[in-house]
């Protein structure tokens, strides 16, 4: 699958424009923001996820069919308000884990598996997505120790929890 990142209006380049080209070739789309959401929301019915942890607007994104990212217990928190305070609204999750970048992301695999154990007990939380980050993908060293702490963690997962339907994915 491609998911083909639409922050900052591409990068100076014009968001829509490109999404509207870019949209034959990719799976789905990633953005920083629920503003930079609904711009590109408007080229695309293809999924959209928004990288930054988002604390306001969640219910209105939620129905506009947003992917969250939950890199955090606040956000996490946030979420959960909003998904039982809104039984009907699907809330769909990526969560961040950080292998070395350390900017976002839950850090330990006894988080990501308590995030799993919360969200079950949830009916409208859906968890479709775990990634991460390359923080230096030109170093083969950092990435190759990126994509082990990555992969301990899916083969971690995918043998405690059910994660047939979630999709494990790190790039940059």
């Amino acid at each position: 699958k491609i998911c083909f990142v639409a922050k900052a209006n591409c990068y100076g380049l014009g968001a829509k424009k490109i999404c509207k080209f870019m949209n034959q070739y990719v799976d789905m789309f990633a953005v920083s923001s629920g503003y930079e959401f609904f711009k590109i929301k408007r080229v695309t019915n293809k999924p959209i996820l928004i990288l930054d942890p988002v604390y306001e607007n969640i219910t209105k994104l939620a129905i506009c069919d947003a992917v969250f990212t939950v890199s955090n217990f606040e956000c996490l928190n946030m979420i959960l308000k909003s998904a039982k305070n809104n039984l009907k609204t699907k809330f769909k999750i990526h969560l961040a884990y950080n292998t070395g970048m350390n900017r976002f992301g839950f850090s330990k695999v006894k988080e990501i598996v308590k995030v799993f154990e919360i969200c079950k007990k949830v009916q409208n939380i859906y968890i479709l997505g775990v990634f991460s980050h390359f923080y230096c993908a030109n170093n083969k060293n950092f990435a190759n120790n990126q994509i082990d702490k990555f992969s301990e963690l899916k083969k971690f997962l995918t043998q405690k929890q059910p994660c047939s339907d979630v999709d494990f994915h790190i790039a940059n």
